[in-house]
């Protein structure tokens, strides 16, 4: 086996030109301790509209505040206790129906919503505050 000179030539230049053989250390950064058990709660406490609840609320002027979006919160969770799915969250003269393994909010009305009677249906439980 022959081996060319200029083989060497540059293996000398790549150590000329510091190359380190030793890995370079990362600067450790101090990150705050965050349990995962707070960011899932925090993540499931979040209540998310459908697009099709979004669209119900702006056709109908349907206006919540955060004290109801923190009693709908606190319904949400009384509707999972007992297992419930999917569920009628009625509050304030709105009806609410919510998926609660997701906590999304599916679909929204108010008692004004044109005066005619409603049904709902698929629904296996009902929280009324």
């Amino acid at each position: 086996m022959r081996i060319d000179a200029s083989f060497f030539r540059h293996l000398e230049a790549i150590g000329a030109a510091g190359v380190d053989s030793a890995p370079k250390q990362r600067e450790h950064t101090e990150k705050p301790a965050v349990r995962f058990e707070a960011v899932l709660k925090e993540a499931e406490s979040k209540i998310s509209f459908s697009k099709h609840a979004k669209r119900r609320l702006d056709e109908r002027g349907i206006e919540i505040t955060e004290n109801e979006l923190d009693r709908l919160g606190s319904a949400i969770e009384m509707a999972q206790a007992k297992g419930i799915k999917d569920t009628l969250v009625l509050m304030d003269g709105k009806a609410f129906i919510v998926n609660t393994p997701t906590n999304t909010v599916i679909t929204v009305l108010d008692g004004s919503s044109d005066g005619e009677p409603k049904v709902f249906s698929n629904l296996n439980g009902a929280v009324v505050l």
